[in-house]
């Protein structure tokens, strides 16, 4: 969400001793500052907030002010991964007789019983947030800052009412996995339920009440959600730490060398990369995307001086692919560079890797047809699962925004195809392009194509 933010402000009071939270999100970074999934705000002596924690443990974080008086729950265990979606729940009722049971929190299903720091509230405490002139905050805090960075889906506010993860969620009978459901529940006076869906009013309410945000900045609606988790950029899997944002789609840097791997591999994938801005400064500057052999490689090798080491890319300065194994390399030339503004293609299946940009395959490859064209690129084990993988080698700042399917490359949706773009064999993804005939958007409900 970057700087995007929503907020809405109470017209009557709600309860201020019982209430329940419940929201899908997938982070994008672990950073500095302590990023709000939701700020309650009265005045600075009456405010609650769930957040991530700012100390390098990302743990979860809830934590009420009431007139000086602090209450806190805090996770032992940390929100590291950048790859999944996790369902949060917070349920509070102060009325409980037992002090332990007066907040609950419960992650994908289960109750979390393992906290880091728990001060209870005293009983039938009213916590004061929720006054006649309180405002609700969505993925910021009411100070103007620690915005939350990522994507949320399926946010419930209840008011009045505690309820547990089962109202929200359960267990698919045959994969196992938890996964959202539509609850039936009270939502209460300031209650509300943002869906999402409709993408000109972000902030509809859809609980029946009325109760309707407004959105600030730009919200895109990605095909990345709960049922169907597409891939991104890992900035837990790279190397000189570029910069991330837009949900780990737009990558930057200042400096040379930086590396990340995409979080789901396969067999057969596609995506395309928009080069924002051009790489400016010395010689041999610029932008390679291609894919990384995870199943012989599982982690980037640090130590290695060739990024290409089992990999293989297209370098947008050089206009070479590059491939090889071990510490050795070799190069194809295309005779095409590409600059801002272009929209760079990546495929591989059937152990070959094939490159392109704007609409054309280098080499008078036609990977629908798997034809190599002029030079053939074999990948170096055809059984293997190839990451997504981005590189940048400059001297100046450089942007690119990465379509792994979600439909969009930044906050800029995919136009083509009379506005609706492409979809792969399996209807999955939205791209600028048609994506090869036999190669899939990396994305789970793509995952038995994958094996």
């Amino acid at each position: 969400m970057a700087t995007t933010y929503l907020n809405r402000t109470n017209s009557s009071a709600g309860s201020g001793t019982k209430f329940t939270i419940s929201t899908w999100l997938k982070k994008g970074t672990n950073v500095s500052g302590i990023p709000r999934i939701m700020e309650f705000y009265h005045s600075s002596s009456y405010y609650i907030s769930l957040r991530f924690r700012d100390d390098s443990s990302n743990r979860l974080d809830f934590y009420s002010e009431s007139n000086g008086s602090a209450v806190n729950l805090r996770t032992n265990r940390s929100f590291r991964d950048l790859s999944a979606w996790y369902h949060i729940v917070l349920a509070v009722d102060t009325t409980d007789g037992t002090a332990d049971d007066r907040m609950k929190m419960y992650i994908n299903g289960v109750q979390e019983t393992s906290f880091a720091l728990r001060t209870n509230p005293s009983s039938s405490e009213d916590l004061g947030y929720n006054t006649a002139s309180a405002t609700n905050y969505v993925g910021r805090k009411w100070e103007n800052s620690d915005y939350f960075d990522g994507s949320m889906a399926h946010v419930h506010f209840i008011d009045g009412t505690a309820y547990d993860a089962d109202t929200f969620g359960e267990t698919d009978s045959t994969t196992g996995i938890w996964k959202f459901k539509t609850p039936s529940v009270t939502y209460g006076t300031n209650g509300f339920f943002l869906k999402f869906e409709n993408s000109a009013v972000f902030g509809t309410d859809s609980s029946g009440e009325g109760n309707t945000f407004t959105v600030n900045g730009t919200i895109i609606q990605t095909l990345d959600t709960p049922t169907n988790n597409f891939c991104t950029l890992n900035p837990l899997q790279s190397i000189a730490h570029p910069s991330f944002t837009h949900g780990n789609t737009k990558c930057g840097s200042s400096s040379d060398g930086n590396i990340a791997i995409g979080t789901i591999p396969s067999k057969a994938g596609y995506y395309e990369i928009k080069i924002v801005t051009a790489p400016v400064g010395g010689s041999g500057k610029g932008l390679a995307a291609g894919v990384y052999d995870v199943t012989n490689n599982p982690a980037l090798n640090l130590a290695s001086q060739r990024w290409f080491n089992t990999n293989y890319g297209y370098n947008n300065h050089y206009a070479t692919i590059n491939f090889g194994g071990g510490n050795s390399w070799e190069n194809q030339t295309t005779g095409l560079t590409s600059s801002a503004g272009d929209i760079m293609m990546i495929a591989w299946k059937n152990g070959k890797f094939y490159a392109g940009y704007n609409g054309t395959w280098f080499f008078g490859a036609d990977p629908s047809n798997d034809t190599d064209g002029s030079v053939q690129i074999p990948l170096e084990d055809a059984n293997a699962e190839q990451a997504p993988l981005g590189k940048s080698e400059l001297d100046g700042l450089t942007n690119a925004e990465f379509n792994f399917g979600n439909g969009y490359f930044g906050t800029t949706a995919v136009t083509t195809n009379s506005g609706s773009g492409y979809q792969d064999a399996n209807g999955q993804g939205i791209f600028n392009y048609q994506p090869p005939t036999g190669t899939y958007a990396c994305c789970t409900k793509n995952l038995a194509e994958f094996g």
